[in-house]
């Protein structure tokens, strides 16, 4: 769960960053944050579905 809002968190400060022009940083945090929260996503999923 916390991985899940640290990739959320990361998401929206790349959108950030590529929204005020500063391309290169913006993709370097979106892309780990994005890859991040699918990650978690997956990890929350089949956990569940294991139970």
């Amino acid at each position: 769960m916390v991985a899940l809002v640290c990739g959320v968190l990361l998401a929206v400060m790349g959108v950030s960053d590529l929204l005020n022009g500063s391309t290169g940083r913006g993709l370097v945090v979106l892309l780990p944050g994005v890859a991040l929260m699918a990650g978690a996503a997956y990890f929350l999923r089949t956990a569940r579905r294991n139970r």
